[in-house]
């Protein structure tokens, strides 16, 4: 295994020491967050036996594993040969080139196991995880917080606008006055509904006299 190798090999098992967000002068933080930092540096015990490391970026737990890297053609599509098979790259002495390549593990798929044997460890990483980046979080939970708060006010000018339109809509229908035409033709009606009402009563009466009842 040649030195370049060696290191891509180092830097994908040990992403603990640097997690795309490595602090330089742990001197600079407090004691909880100095710890928390070595936390995430540590190869764990339970946790290297079993070939997991953790990603602080995504707080997924992965597995280093080394595969042959393939080529590919000019649309990026992995070649292969007549019989199917992939078509490796090979270095100038026509050896296999390997890479390191990341492989996300679903913890609650382990046996139980070893779920059991790295508990401790996976909830200590992500403690750690989370203590380091407490202030990056709690700041866009607040800046989600300050957008929804923008979003209600604007809700409720809204309704307040919609309750005075309603408001003012009745008060209006109530004091408006129909043209002379239209009262006219209102009290007709009225009149008209009244003497309808008269005759029935007087038919319902005689009809009473009759002796019908209905």
């Amino acid at each position: 295994m040649d030195t370049n190798f060696e290191n891509e090999v180092n830097d994908v098992m040990n992403v603990e020491t640097d997690n795309g967000n490595n602090v330089a002068n742990d001197s600079e933080l407090p004691p909880i967050q100095q710890k928390a930092n070595a936390i995430l540096r540590a190869r764990l015990p339970h946790l290297a036996d079993n070939g997991l490391n953790f990603e602080k970026r995504t707080g997924n737990f992965f597995r280093g594993t080394i595969v042959k890297e393939v080529e590919t053609d000019d649309y990026g599509q992995e070649r292969v040969d007549k019989k199917g098979r992939p078509v490796y790259k090979t270095d100038e002495n026509g050896n296999p080139i390997e890479k390191v390549r990341r492989l996300v593990v679903n913890l609650d798929e382990e046996p139980i196991s070893v779920q059991d044997a790295i508990a401790d460890e996976v909830s200590a990483k992500r403690a750690a995880a989370l203590i380091l980046e407490e202030d990056t979080k709690r700041a866009k939970l607040e800046k989600n917080i300050k957008g929804l708060e923008a979003l209600l006010y604007e809700a409720q000018t809204e309704l307040d606008n919609f309750e005075q339109n309603v408001a003012a809509a009745f008060e209006l229908v109530e004091t408006f006055e129909l043209p002379e035409k239209q009262k006219a033709q209102r009290i007709t009606a009225s009149v008209r509904v009244a003497s309808l009402e008269d005759e029935n009563a007087k038919l319902r009466a005689k009809l009473l006299e009759l002796g019908i009842e209905f």
